[in-house]
This record gives C-alpha cells, sequence and structure tokens, in this order.
C-alpha cells in the first residue's frame, strides 16, 4: 500500500505528463484579464449557515468585496437572525431544510450559475483577491478543486488558536494533495454535478469524502500557493472539544465506507503532528486533547452506526472506483 506521500507524487508525476509547456500556457495575467474585465469574479459562492448569525455578517461583507458573480446562502433551517443578515446582504437565500452540511453544499452547487464554485464558511473572512487567486490557480494548473490557506482570525489569540493555527501549518503543503477541505475552495461545477457531495455525511468529513469519490474520478485536489483567507478558530477548550467530537463522529463514517484507505490518511496526520510536536512540546497538550476527543467522537458514531444497519450498510456498499 502506497505511503500519503506517495500517492501524491504518483498524482504529481502523472498530472506533470499532460501540461502544456509554460511557453504553450495562457499567463495568469492575461487569463485574469480575459476573465474579469469588469473586475467581477466568474464564480459563484455558496455559504452554508446553520445559527451562525454571530458571524455570518462579517462573512458576507468580505465575500461582496471579492466582487464575485453570485453570492448563494443554504440556509438549515436558522432559529436565529441568520436569513435576516443574510437577506440585508442581498444575497440568494435557498433552504435545505435542515438536511445536513452534505446535502447543503449539493444543493448550493446544483443552482449555482458560474462554471466554478467556491465553497465559504461562516465563520472564515477573505480578501479582495481570494476568489481571483483560487480562479487562477485552477485555470493555469489545471487544478479541479484549490483550498486557499487559512490564518487564524484574532487579534489577541487563545492558546487553542494558536495550536490550531500551529496544526494547519504542519497539514497545510501547498500544491496537490489527497483531501481538501472546504472552508475556502473552490471547486469545479461540472465535478459536483458528476461527483456531488453525499447526503449521509450531515456534519463533519462531508468534504473529505467528495475528494475521495472526485480523485477516484480522475481529479486533481490542490492547496493554494498564494490564495489566503481567515478562520476564527475555536476560542475555548470547550469550543475544541465539541468540534473534536463533531470531526470523530465524520471520522467514523469515513472508516465505515473506506476503511484501510483513510486509516493510512488518518495515520499520516498523527505521525505529521506528533513528529512536529518533538519540536514544539508547546502544543503536546492540543494534541493530546484533541485526539482524545477525536476518538470519543469515534467512539460514539460507531455506536450509532451498529445501531441503525440501513445507514451502515449505505455507507459500506459504497465502492471506490
Amino acid at each position: 500500500m502506497l505511503s500519503y506521500a506517495e500517492s501524491v507524487q504518483n498524482i504529481v508525476q502523472n498530472r506533470t505528463a499532460d501540461q502544456p509547456s509554460k511557453s504553450q500556457a495562457v499567463q495568469p495575467k492575461e487569463l485574469l484579464s480575459q476573465l474579469t474585465p469588469n473586475g467581477i469574479v466568474p464564480v459563484t459562492v455558496v455559504v452554508c449557515s446553520r445559527n451562525r448569525g454571530h458571524v455570518i455578517g462579517r462573512c458576507l461583507d468580505s465575500v461582496k468585496a471579492a466582487r464575485p458573480a453570485e453570492i448563494i446562502v443554504v440556509d438549515g433551517n436558522s432559529s436565529d437572525d441568520t436569513v435576516a443578515i443574510a437577506r440585508a446582504h442581498g444575497v440568494r437565500i435557498i433552504s435545505d431544510n435542515g438536511a445536513g452540511l452534505g446535502a447543503a453544499r449539493q444543493l448550493g452547487a446544483s443552482v449555482a450559475q458560474n462554471e466554478y464554485v467556491v465553497f465559504v464558511d461562516t465563520d472564515v473572512v477573505v480578501e479582495p483577491e481570494t476568489f481571483a487567486q483560487l480562479l487562477e490557480e485552477a485555470l493555469t494548473d489545471g487544478y479541479d478543486a484549490v483550498e486557499a490557506e487559512l490564518l487564524t482570525y484574532a487579534p489577541k489569540p487563545t492558546y487553542w488558536q494558536e495550536a490550531e493555527s500551529w496544526r494547519r501549518q504542519v497539514e497545510f503543503v501547498k500544491g496537490v494533495a489527497l483531501v481538501l477541505g472546504c472552508q475556502i475552495t473552490l471547486v469545479r461545477r461540472d465535478l459536483l454535478v458528476q461527483v456531488g457531495f453525499d447526503p449521509a455525511f450531515k456534519g463533519a468529513a462531508e468534504d473529505a469524502d467528495f475528494c475521495f469519490r472526485a480523485r477516484a474520478a480522475g481529479a486533481v485536489v490542490a492547496f493554494s500557493y498564494k490564495a489566503v483567507a481567515y478562520h476564527e478558530d475555536r476560542l475555548s477548550l470547550m469550543d475544541l472539544i465539541l468540534q473534536k467530537i463533531w470531526h470523530g463522529r465524520g471520522l467514523a463514517r469515513m472508516i465505515t465506507r473506506y476503511g484501510s484507505q483513510y486509516l493510512v490518511r488518518a495515520a499520516s496526520q498523527v505521525e505529521d503532528s506528533m513528529g512536529a510536536a518533538k519540536f514544539n512540546l508547546h502544543y503536546l497538550p492540543f494534541i493530546a486533547i484533541s485526539w482524545f476527543f477525536t476518538a470519543v467522537g469515534l467512539g460514539l458514531e460507531f455506536l450509532k452506526l451498529m445501531r441503525e444497519p440501513a445507514l451502515r450498510k449505505s455507507l459500506k456498499s459504497f465502492q471506490v472506483a
């Protein structure tokens, strides 16, 4: 079985063999001027939300400043002022009727009017150039999906926010990747139509599942070399614990569906984090707590799957090409 690094190297070699030479490729500045003659970036931004009134306004302010051609908010039956704030920003609002994150992402993509879709989470703030830079990389480098680098959005970060920022620095290796998140990620719309998000992933890991199936369909996904956005990481220990339990539940569904294929990637993440921690003991408490409560979420979700054989069967029956 190939290691994570060997798998990435194979993707790079295969993609490079099919790429035109630098002299044949359209230069980035020329390409962008062709695509954005009036300053509008031809992408549809999809923001999925549920009870996110405390952050969605700031997110939409930054999204509008980046001048995408279309903005869609997919709301999951919010009971707070999320919808009112979105409406005040003049964006299109549709409802997923509380179907969950996987269904919400796919619903937004299904009604998008542009060739590329950018998913932006409500706790993310983008720069004015973020969408243009993601689109430029996708077109010039032949990527089917590109994720921007996330920096911490916090004037005075707590220990837990600093630690989460450090974790991303360890895991975010620019260029071709095996799996992306979808906090701030551009994806070809036809790939979303072909592969799609699975509504069985109502919470975490809907993006990892999409990437596994997209790559099985021949897609190339990558971390951006220059696009940047800002993420409001979990402020307190309790916030972090709840997030890691949520991640663990998604991980359980990934393991149920993909078995050893996903365990190789998970083992690689643990190895990278522990290896980096040897040089920065300051973050060992963060790592220990993160993996402990991820394991808690994993156990809770496995118990749920034992009680729901139909869901377990639907996850296991999926075959990767």
